[in-house]
């Protein structure tokens, strides 16, 4: 839970630490029912940090050891997150797999901790399938659900594209009140994630590209690179509508290489729509995709995973070499 809050306040390799150590705790002590938790908290984190392939790994490891041990509590939630990253990398069909496996874990075991997030998932692959009615209800209610209950830590998350939502609905009303709460949620959190949050919900709804540009400032202070890609996107498309082209295209670049970094094809292909639509093209640039095959085709964790295999080393001896859990190395 330590490791939790510390990635709700923004102190992302702090919590990383933590959940390292008490996994690590949990291992040896041999509490394997206690191991699902901390893979799952981890898939998070890898998600907040931008280390998308990492994320991936630490969810199926976690499914696997929940799977071990016959517990099924707390996993929809991480089912969500694995949700959230097929839609940013475009694979809608993964999404909704993802997305299934969670709701029917809902519908089997009941709320449970973070389940707002697989509606958060929900709404989004609504609006990927062009549902925007369906997609504003469904995070509008978890938005109200949240705050009845008081789960309002991590609320903020959701405030840019509820208000995005609600725009696109012409529910002006609605996109207000999430300003609003976003802005005191701010304050109340005072994080560098919540401040981006808050001034992005308020750049969409006012249409000022000054708000846009000032949501940079703790973008680029939070340690979450997909939060700092969407501000400049948006920041960007907000000075395009402007007429202020030349300031535009900077941070449209910024954007579309902070997708390419994360492998976010759905986001980055929106973004370059978005330049081309305004006259821009971007500048050369390398090959961004990984190979389908070799060892190119393999994210560096694995590769590294690979090599130590190599050298004959055990998947424990692999763990302790580069700082993660057997089970994520086998």
């Amino acid at each position: 839970m330590l490791g939790s809050a510390l990635l709700d306040a923004d102190r992302l390799s702090e919590g990383f630490a933590v959940l390292q150590r008490g996994r690590a705790i949990s291992e040896e002590i041999g509490a394997a029912w206690n191991l699902p938790f901390f893979h799952n908290a981890l898939t998070a984190y890898h998600f907040f940090a931008g280390q998308w392939d990492e994320a991936i790994a630490e969810y199926e490891t976690g499914i696997l050891l929940a799977d071990a041990v016959e517990g099924r509590q707390g996993l929809a939630s991480v089912h969500g997150v694995r949700c959230l990253l097929a839609l940013h990398r475009n694979d809608l069909d993964g999404g909704r797999q993802a997305l299934a496996t969670a709701v029917d874990l809902l519908a089997q075991r009941g709320p449970q901790f973070r389940f707002h997030w697989v509606l958060w998932a929900r709404a989004l692959m609504l609006e990927a399938d062009g549902e925007l009615v369906g997609a504003e209800r469904t995070l509008a209610e978890v938005w109200d659900g949240c705050e009845e209950a008081g789960a309002v830590g991590d609320l903020y998350l959701f405030a840019p594209d509820l208000v995005r939502l609600s725009l696109a609905n012409q529910d002006r009303d609605r996109a207000e009140q999430t300003c609003e709460a976003a802005v005191a949620l701010a304050q109340t959190l005072g994080t560098a994630a919540a401040s981006t949050a808050a001034l992005r919900a308020r750049a969409m709804l006012d249409g000022d590209p000054e708000l846009g540009l000032a949501a940079l400032g703790p973008a680029r202070e939070s340690p979450r690179p997909l939060e700092l890609a969407l501000a400049c996107e948006e920041a960007a498309a907000s000075l395009a509508r402007a007429g202020r082209v030349d300031e535009a295209r900077p941070l449209f670049e910024e954007a579309i290489d902070g997708y390419d970094r994360l492998e976010a094809g759905r986001n980055a292909a929106r973004a370059a729509a978005a330049m081309r639509s305004i006259g821009l093209r971007r500048g050369a640039r390398g090959p961004r995709r990984r190979p389908h095959e070799g060892w190119g085709s393999l994210p560096p964790a694995e590769r590294k995973v690979a090599e130590l295999v190599a050298q004959g080393l055990t998947n424990r001896e692999i763990g302790e070499r580069l700082f993660i859990s057997r089970y994520t190395a086998r």
